[in-house]
């Protein structure tokens, strides 16, 4: 588990309670991490980052509203880059003089990770370099999806400069896996959520 103080605190509070997280080491590695608010995925950057040069060893990282009911360990484990899917928005042409490639398209992460950690450290950098640039040229509330530039179109531009082509989760695994990040606070898609997880695990109603 990769988190800050805070976060290190309210999961050491939860230890012996039944909402307790079977995290087999917690690291403390986001401390001091000066963005706005509207960088929500910096923190994902980070983790990449120390993942792949730390460890250096292959990982899958799945956003927290998003969930796979099979067991995809020996198809992913082959995969240099994994993506949940590419996006394809006319917002992501307006950032080329920030250094991004004039085009529309992005890789959605969803799910990230993959065996190529040399890559996976380098995109990461250069994620963060995007990133420091950006925040110096946006509005906090304005550019709220900010994040998608330095993580999903920075990801986009640079597999297409390394000539990678990731494993596309959505498409390869269309009847297993689910994300629910544009519905959060639809009491309706909370419920359909749990209905596949109960469906997939028996777990009744």
């Amino acid at each position: 588990m990769f988190t800050d103080s805070i976060g290190a605190e309210q999961f050491t509070s939860l230890k012996n309670s039944r909402l307790s997280l079977p995290f087999d080491k917690m690291e403390i590695i986001l401390d001091n991490i000066n963005f706005p608010a509207n960088f929500w995925a910096i923190g994902k950057i980070y983790a990449y980052q120390y993942a792949s040069v730390v460890y250096k060893e292959p990982f899958v990282h799945f956003d927290y509203d998003s969930f796979i009911i099979d067991n995809v360990v020996d198809a992913l484990q082959r995969q240099r880059i994994i993506v949940q899917h590419k996006e394809e928005e006319n917002f992501y042409a307006n950032y080329s003089a920030f250094g991004l490639q004039k085009n529309k398209f992005a890789y959605n992460c969803g799910i990230f990770g993959g065996s190529d950690v040399n890559a996976i450290a380098e995109y990461s950098a250069g994620a963060l370099e995007t990133a420091n640039t950006l925040r110096q040229f946006t509005h906090p509330t304005r550019d709220r999806l900010i994040s998608c530039i330095f993580e999903q179109k920075y990801l986009y531009d640079f597999c297409e400069a390394k000539k990678i082509r990731p494993y596309l989760v959505s498409q390869n695994c269309r009847e297993s896996y689910r994300h629910y990040w544009h519905n959060k606070q639809d009491s309706g898609a909370v419920k359909e959520a749990l209905a596949f997880l109960s469906r997939s695990y028996n777990l009744g109603t």
